[in-house]
């Protein structure tokens, strides 16, 4: 559990209302903000399979008083800054520390695979760090195998942080099996942070199909990001065409089926590419694209 955070259940939260507090997922990352509507019990059964958390000391959302009763102030929490167009526009932030980067006990890391004891890539879990001198790691993996490790290996570690991607290296300095399997890890000297924007595209081989004046073809996605995606298909498409797009993503290890209304702008009759752009994807729609993107990021 992420750390100040309390576990958020389904049943916490109404259909149709505004959800009264931020809610993140466990590596820290806002899924829904504060007085957003969820509209659909998938939304909630996918917010409820990723898992959702919020900070108990955060005041609720200010409610309206009741005709002719006293208003009560309640303080709500600043917002934070809007983000510059130059820190939006960066794709890798300066070195950063561990401990800048906030990284939660409990985040789930994501192992390099090691050739050479056979290992293959994998996640675990951070325990936690001592500033400046150790970082400590389970050696049990998500189903519960204690994963071999030797002193000296060199581990390159990336998870998650907020809407971006970090990575650093560290080397385990002891194997310790007591009181349960864990690493001590040297500190890194320095962290690399990905800054993710919204547009960042991920190569895939997406099976999908298209619907478009009336007719349904089938298509391949070769790229996706949240707000689009490169597509083939043997079908002439027209820039500016509008059509809906169907497809299967995974997220959270549930398997979800999205359409998504979409416009064509850019069309290649050479090879049958063709650029298309979402159209106002749904909240549902939106929570499984970044989880999905964000996740192949860390893993790929």
């Amino acid at each position: 559990m992420p750390e100040h955070m309390l576990p958020v259940r389904k049943q916490d939260l109404q259909l149709g209302q505004p959800v009264p507090y931020a809610i993140f997922d466990a590596g820290g990352q806002l899924l829904i903000s504060a007085g957003q509507t969820v509209r659909s019990p998938e939304l909630l059964e996918t917010l409820q399979t990723i898992g959702m958390y919020a900070n108990p000391q955060w005041n609720p959302v200010r409610k309206p008083a009741a005709a002719g009763g006293a208003r009560v102030h309640r303080a709500e929490p600043t917002p934070p800054p809007a983000p510059t167009a130059a820190a939006r526009g960066a794709e890798l932030a300066a070195e950063r520390k561990v401990a800048e980067i906030k990284l939660m006990p409990g985040t789930w890391l994501q192992i390099g695979e090691n050739g050479a004891s056979g290992r293959p890539k994998t996640s675990v879990r951070l325990i936690g760090w001592v500033e400046k001198s150790t970082v400590f790691l389970s050696s049990v993996n998500a189903q519960g195998t204690v994963l071999p490790f030797r002193d000296g290996e060199t581990l390159s570690l990336k998870t998650m942080a907020g809407r971006d991607v970090v990575a650093f290296t560290c080397v385990v300095s002891k194997v310790s099996f007591t009181p349960v399997p864990h690493l001590i890890l040297s500190y890194p000297e320095q962290v690399q942070r990905q800054q993710l924007r919204s547009s960042q595209r991920i190569d895939t081989d997406l099976i999908a199909s298209l619907t478009l004046g009336g007719n349904t073809v089938p298509a391949r996605l070769i790229n996706l990001s949240a707000g689009g995606a490169l597509l083939v298909c043997s079908t002439q498409l027209h820039a500016g065409s509008s059509l809906q797009l169907a497809f299967r993503l995974t997220a959270a290890g549930t398997e979800h089926t999205l359409s998504i209304k979409a416009e064509v702008r850019s069309s290649s009759r050479a090879d049958g590419q063709a650029g298309i752009e979402f159209v106002e994807p749904g909240m549902l729609e939106r929570l499984v694209l970044d989880n999905f993107i964000y996740h192949q990021l860390v893993n790929g």
